[in-house]
This record gives structure tokens, sequence and C-alpha cells, in this order.
């Protein structure tokens, strides 16, 4: 029997189709009917049908099996500095302003990044910029666990090279073994995992696939159906912090799939920007409050002059005090925060969000008004949003457990059992690392909650 003729290789196909989400003609009979007959005499089966009744079973051998065949199936091909183009806008434009932007640091997923290739080449440019380790943080993803181990590796044969200029391999690289092995200094900062676009959990705080600088998913959304591929993309625009880079490959995805990014042209490449957290400037009257006096007193004075006025329930005045976002970045943001804090509690959600913006301004490390975002979001029933700016305030402090307690009610409200459980953990972990000022209550909650969640899974 010609057994990519047969039917089984229909069967085959469909499996992989509904699994994988490949369209079905993604592989040719041929390449399938030499996979099955590899695997099926691998495995000493009797019969194909046999091994396609296998994968249908949730088990450790079925899991193993599907991790094969996506190493099979996947090309994983790639080479540094893939698209000369691309590569120098990031140098160029794209990286330069994010680092201004977030005071040089830095986050970037390269999601399907087969061995490596591609983050490495990031990381090569941020360390010719001057970027320390520390201040970086690069991640990879690939479905193909066989592409992750590689990654980690990251040694790799001169095909890996072609193109690239002999003075870059030569600095960044070390031979060994007829291959070039990484130096070390390269790989601080960098991971990577297995994670599956179409079934795997994102945005994620607690696994850290969340608030992103730069997302680079490039050759990967032509392997899906296109059905869930707007799907895909929606939640890759999610993961980006505002004024965040999303790059594709070119002719993925159509303009439709796309909502909350506008493509940018940059040396020649389109790359998708998400829209800078929307601003609204306060009102010129608070600006001219601003005065001399104030501005030269102690941060502590003017935030004190600022709590007093808000207990005598005067918001308004309350601005007065507050020290322009060009002052000292701390104590500007410690009163425009106070003021925030005002406004919100009045149901000025404008005015609250207004002082917010300018809180972050003065000091885009300081989590507070992130977390003040998200409360007025939430009151105002933009889930989203509060999910959003929560993630934010747990990206700028780890250890912040109101954070994650909030974020964990939200999607306890809303059913969402297995990402209320992460955020739940998430609170815990940052519980106990700062047991001193946390009661014993909210810590035995945590714990029952994250237990019948885990029950009810």
């Amino acid at each position: 029997m010609d057994l990519a003729q047969s039917a089984l290789i229909d069967r085959f196909r469909d499996l992989l189709s509904t699994r994988l989400h490949v369209p079905p003609s993604q592989s040719s009979s041929g390449k399938l009917a030499r996979i099955l007959g590899e695997r099926v005499a691998a495995l000493r089966l009797p019969a194909p049908e046999r091994y396609l009744a296998m994968l249908g079973l949730s088990t450790a051998a079925s899991r193993h099996e599907w991790d094969l065949l996506i190493g099979a199936l996947t090309v994983g091909e790639s080479f540094f500095f893939r698209d000369e183009g691309l590569f120098g806008a990031l140098r160029e434009r794209v990286l330069p302003e994010l680092l201004r932007e977030r005071r040089g640091r830095l986050r970037v997923w390269s999601a399907g990044c087969s061995e490596g290739q591609e983050l490495y080449s990031v990381a090569m440019l941020l360390h010719d910029m001057g970027v320390d380790a520390a201040r970086r943080e690069l991640v990879g993803t690939d479905v193909n666990p066989a592409a992750v181990e590689a990654a980690r590796r990251a040694r790799y044969a001169a095909w890996s090279f072609r193109g690239v200029e002999t003075a870059v391999t030569d600095r960044h690289f070390a031979a060994r073994e007829g291959r070039f092995e990484l130096r070390p200094a390269l790989r601080q900062g960098v991971a990577f995992r297995q994670h599956d676009l179409v079934n795997g959990s994102y945005p994620n705080t607690v696994s850290g696939l969340d608030s992103f600088d730069l997302i680079l998913c490039r050759n990967v959304l032509i392997y899906f159906h296109t059905d869930v591929v707007g799907d895909v993309v929606h939640r890759l625009v999610d993961c980006l912090n505002p004024g965040g880079y999303l790059v594709l490959g070119n002719a993925e995805v159509h303009s439709r799939q796309l909502r909350g990014v506008t493509p940018h042209v940059v040396g020649g490449r389109v790359l998708y920007r998400r829209a800078s957290a929307s601003r609204e400037t306060p009102a010129p009257t608070t600006r001219r409050q601003l005065t001399a006096a104030s501005r030269s007193q102690g941060a502590d004075a003017r935030l004190e002059d600022a709590s007093d006025m808000l207990a005598d329930g005067d918001s308004v005045g309350a601005d007065g005090p507050a020290p322009a976002p060009t002052t000292e970045a701390s104590e500007g943001a410690s009163a425009w925060v106070a003021v925030a804090r005002a406004r919100a509690n009045e149901g000025k959600h404008a005015e609250a969000r207004s002082a917010c913006y300018s809180a972050i301004e003065a000091d885009p490390l300081d989590a507070a008004p992130h977390m003040l975002l998200a409360k007025v979001a939430e009151e105002l029933g933009d889930v989203d949003e509060a999910k959003e700016r929560l993630r934010q305030a747990i990206y700028l402090d780890a250890d912040n457990t109101d954070a994650y307690l909030t974020l964990a009610s939200l999607y306890d409200s809303a059913g969402e059992t297995r990402h209320a459980s992460r955020a739940y953990r998430g609170a815990l972990r940052a519980a106990e690392a700062d047991l001193a000022n946390e009661d014993e209550d909210t810590y035995a909650f945590i714990q029952s909650r994250i237990e019948e969640l885990n029950a009810g899974a």
C-alpha cells in the first residue's frame, strides 16, 4: 500500500491541523507519509493506525510524540541579522527611541524564536550600544522544544552567519570544535522557553509574557489557520507596553486583523506601534498655581501641603503644591499621586487620570500611578484597561502584593480560573517576600483561594 496515497494520511493531516492549527495543505502527502512511517518504525508499532490512536491520548508518551512531530514539521531555519533593513531600523531608530523612553530599560520578546538567532541578534545590538545586561530582559519562545534547547546552547554552524560581517562574529562568538559559541556576556538577561502561541497563555503576568517594549514574530503566522491569526495578533498587541513595537513578517496579516496598533515605516520596513497612554493635559490654571515658592519647598513640605488641602476637601488647591514633572522625579511623582487619589475619591476620573499621567511623566518607574489608573478603569467598567495597568504595576514592582491580588480578583470574577490561580500564586510569592508587612489573614486567604481554584480545575 502506498502510504502517501492512503486515507491514513488524510487522518494524520486532520490530526495535525486540529492540534497544531496549521492549514491542512501545509505539508505534502509524501512528507507526512515519511514522518508517519519513521515514527511507526521507531516505536515498533504493528500498524500506522496504532500510532494515530496513540496521538489522541493524553499520556506522557503521546505528549512526547507531539513534541517530536512539532520538531519535524516546523521549518525552524534562521540566521543572524536576518533582514538587514529591519535590523538597521532597530539599531538606528527603534532601540534608541525605546531606551530613551524607558530610561535605559528594555523588555523584548522573540515569539517563534527558532534556535535563538533573532533574539541573540537583538542582544548583540544592545551590547554594542552599551546597554548593561542587568537593564534588559530578552525572552525567546518556540513551540519546538528541540529548538529551545538549541537556543539555550547558543552554538551555531557557519551557515547561521551568512551575510554577517566577520568582525561581528569575532567580537561576539568563540570558535569551538568547528562551531561558533556565543560569549557569556551576550547570554546574560536572555531566557528561552517552550510556548505555544495558539494554545498558550498570554498576556500572562505570572510567567512574564507581558509588558514588552518590542515583540518580534516573523515568519510564524504563515503556518497558522487564518481563523486563529487574528486572535494571536490581538494577544501579542495586548502584551505590548504603551508605545511598544510589534514586528511581523511581510504580508503575514491583513490590516483588519490589527487592532490597537498603527503602522510606521521605519527604514523601509513597516512596524506596528501601540499607542502611548493617552494623556489629558491638566488645565492651565493648575499649571499656573505652581509658584516659585511652592517649587522652592522640599518635597515633604509640598506633599504635606497637598495632603492638608485634601483633608480639608480642597482638591483644586491641592494641585498647587504639587511639583511640575520637570522637578525631582520621585518627589514630583509622589505629589501627583496624592492629587490623583483625591480626584479618584471624588469620582473625577478624567482629572485623576491626568494627575496619574503627570506622575508617570515625573517618574516612569513608579508603580503607584498605574495602580490608581487600574482603579479608575475598573470603576468605569474597563476591565481590560485595569488588567493592563495592573500588569504594568507588577512589572515595575514585582513584590506588589496588592497589584497581584487585584489582578487575581478581576480574573476570578470573570471566571478565568487558570489566570486567577497564577495571579494568586504571584501574590503569595510577593507576600512571602514581605511577611513583616503582610497580615496573616491576607496570607491565609491567598493560600485558601489557590487551593479552591486548584481543586475546581
